[in-house]
């Protein structure tokens, strides 16, 4: 799936439309950087439960997960990623995108450490610009 030499991010959208829109757009501003996609909360846990250890995630720059999605949500991959991952984890930093205009859903997923920024969809060059992703990568 991943070249753990090439730097990448992971990308947790449940439409392939809006993992294809988001994929380029961030590809155009960061060429260097490799999508790995998944459809839900559940596979990108599983992907990182397996990958976590002797630090083959050392390639993963950040995470973009929508907040409304089926099996496992945005909401839920927060809570499991504080409770399993962050602490292995501590510099990969999440962005979370969504159609949701609530400012409760935006306060409750910035009161997340790791989380740096709440977008709505639909995702944009000018979005991504935005959140100064060359300071962590």
């Amino acid at each position: 799936m991943s070249n753990s030499s090439q730097n990448s991010f992971l990308l947790i959208d449940d439409d392939n439309i809006d993992q294809l829109i988001a994929s380029k757009i961030i590809k155009r501003e960061f060429p260097t950087l490799e999508c790995i996609p998944f459809l839900d909360g559940e596979k990108a846990s599983e992907y990182i439960e397996k990958n976590i250890d002797a630090g083959k995630l050392d390639h993963v720059q950040f995470i973009v997960v929508d907040l409304m999605m089926p099996i496992m949500d945005g909401f839920e991959f927060l809570v499991n990623y504080k409770k399993k991952f962050y602490n292995h984890l501590p510099d990969v930093k999440i962005i979370v995108v969504s159609s949701s205009i609530n400012n409760h859903d935006k306060a409750l997923c910035l009161s997340y450490p790791f989380v740096i920024n709440y977008l709505i969809k639909p995702f944009s060059l000018e979005g991504v610009r935005k959140l100064k992703l060359n300071a962590v990568l």
